[in-house]
């Protein structure tokens, strides 16, 4: 457990850090200007394809970076920041103020009409809150520009609260070729309104209750109840199963043949359960990372329970994420080697690659994928090398070291236990099965329960991910998972057992199969998702949708693989454990 206490020990470190450097609140007195910010713009279904601001010709404005560096996450996210002209006074309130001119050739008017045309939102940030702005409205086949944007503000004492912007049918610019050259104002209004709504509580604001709250609470609780339900009776067959077994296996003396004929079943396969499985080298890089997979999870859970995670910032998400999946790699490390030592492999060295590389491979390969379609689309998604090496840099300097120190530790001082049967040198022949009973055919269909009762969580997370709407209710998030693994837990074991029941004592890769079979409906509801509940379109979003849909299917295979594999290890050596061997 020494591993494990160091893991938490570094995470606790890293949580420590975070808070102190998100503690930042921004104060304000009468008459100071607040900066308004412009990061980004992309068509309003489409949020992957994001672009400069500058693209588009409106009124003055200067990149920024002074104050307001090029972080990281604003790079991943794909945020070119633009202080726009706006004289923003706080607490106070101005009228028809013009922000800026421009003389509209026909070059700028194809510019606003395409990006009318495709629906695109400006999005802005005015002291850390983000908003979005439709950049104009299509009616009649005619395209029209919002010119003018009414900014309503809260503010506590000092404090911003909230902002939110309205925009007018009345104050419009009809995007034709018929009067080139035009001068088209840009005009704003800005109003404050005093509220006790407490500053720490501002980003809640994003978070009200509201009727899908509802939903979702009435349909965690339903699953609830299913899953008890389910869990109970498959629970309860088993044990009924294994009474019957034992009391049938119990039997020391045969006084004949035909009563020797009745051992059948698990039991027959005693000499061969225990059988080391091939390619023991994936199996164990499979667990290790699974492992840190299951411990990036509740690491995660707990900084976005700190209120560590602001809702709006994928990016910071992202590369926190990226952070704790180096240190949690001394777990994958020794988890592995402990798995691996287990085994009786030999092949060390391709273990310790084959876990490092094990899940960065497919990662790097959809990235670099993904930065050439957004560098042909000229998309600020695009990552620059700088960007990639520093990402990468995370990962090799601190992930890759820590992961041969967890290599290390579990291979010298892991203590391998003694299994209940011993293996004999004969290999038993598995009778055969029909096609409904073998595991290519129950791979694919047993993770069909497990995820149709947390199939609403999966949707809201991608309105969230690939709309615009902001995720809430975590606990409801982390319930579900918690479900999620008690029915993936239940549906491995009855299968299994029903395995060794028809004497297939191949069990290892079979357990971890069925685990992870729920990957498979969690990529087909992907498909279902962009094609009858989505609005996206364009290769550029297809490419950035189904690139993240495989390496998430990709986690949840390798995590819940290994948690069917880890249950049903304990299970099947319990079950054996308690059998009188003759």
């Amino acid at each position: 457990m020494k591993i494990v206490n160091l893991t938490i020990l570094i995470f606790l470190i890293f949580l420590s850090f975070i808070a102190v450097i998100n503690t930042k609140d921004q104060y304000y007195v009468y008459s100071d200007l607040v900066p308004l910010y412009a990061t980004k713009i992309h068509p309003y279904h489409n949020p992957s394809e994001t672009y400069d601001f500058g693209k588009l010709p409106y009124p003055e404005k200067k990149k920024e970076n002074s104050d307001l560096e090029e972080k990281l996450s604003d790079k991943i996210e794909g945020e070119v920041w633009y202080k726009t002209d706006h004289k923003i006074v706080f607490a106070t309130n101005s009228t028809s103020t013009i922000w800026g001119y421009v003389r509209m050739d026909k070059r700028k008017i194809q510019d606003f009409q395409k990006a009318v045309q495709q629906e695109y939102v400006i999005e802005f940030e005015l002291d850390g809150l983000p908003f979005k702005v439709l950049v104009g409205i299509e009616e009649n086949s005619k395209a029209f520009l919002f010119t003018h944007h009414d900014f309503i503000l809260q503010y506590n004492h000092d404090q911003i609260i909230s902002v939110k912007v309205e925009l007018s049918r009345d104050n419009v610019y009809e995007l034709t070729m018929k009067n080139p050259n035009k001068i088209c104002k840009f005009t704003y209004s800005v109003s404050w309104h005093e509220t006790k709504i407490p500053y720490k509580d501002r980003m809640k604001l994003y978070q009200q209750e509201n009727n899908q709250s509802k939903i979702r609470w009435i349909s965690i609780t339903s699953s609830l109840v299913v899953i008890l339900l389910f869990s109970g009776s498959i629970a309860g067959i088993i044990w009924n199963g294994l009474k019957k077994d034992y009391k049938r296996y119990s039997k020391a003396k045969f006084d004949d043949l035909e009563d020797y004929k009745e051992e059948y079943g698990w039991k027959s396969i005693h000499e061969n359960i225990f059988r080391f499985p091939t390619k023991t080298f994936y199996l164990s890089s499979l667990i290790g990372v699974g492992i840190q997979f299951i411990t990036l999870t509740i690491f995660i859970s707990l900084f976005i329970g700190f209120d560590l995670y602001i809702p709006h910032r994928e990016g910071t998400l992202i590369i926190y994420a990226l952070v704790i999946y180096a240190l949690t790699s001394i777990i994958s490390g020794y988890f592995s080697s402990k798995s691996y030592k287990f085994f009786n492999g030999r092949k060390w060295a391709l273990n310790i690659i084959l876990t490092n590389f094990l899940f960065t491979i497919p990662l790097v390969f959809i990235w670099v994928f993904l930065n050439i379609v957004s560098s042909a689309y000229k998309s600020t998604s695009a990552q620059n090398l700088g960007t990639s090496l520093k990402l990468f840099s995370i990962w090799f300097f601190i992930g890759v070291p820590l992961n041969f120190v967890g290599s290390f530790i579990g291979r010298r001082i892991s203590v391998s236990f003694s299994l209940p049967c011993r293996v004999n040198q004969n290999i038993r022949l598995i009778p055969p099965q029909k096609w409904f009973q073998k595991v290519k055919f129950l791979f694919f269909i047993s993770g069909i329960l497990p995820f149709s009762l947390i199939h609403l969580e999966v949707y809201y997370i991608y309105s969230s991910v690939w709309g615009n709407q902001i995720f809430e209710l975590y606990f409801v998030l982390f319930l579900a998972f918690i479900l999620m693994i008690t029915i993936v837990v239940t549906t491995t074991l009855a299968l299994i057992y029903y395995q060794l029941c028809l004497e297939n004592y191949k069990w290892w890769w079979n357990s971890f199969f069925i685990g992870g079979s729920v990957s498979i409906q969690f990529f087909l509801y992907s498909i279902y998702y962009w094609n009858y509940q989505s609005k996206m379109s364009g290769f550029l979003q297809l490419s950035y949708f189904f690139g993240y849909s495989l390496i998430a299917s990709y986690i949840i295979f390798i995590m819940f693989g290994t948690i069917g594999f880890l249950f049903s290890f304990y299970f099947i050596r319990k079950i054996y454990s308690n059998l009188k061997i003759d």
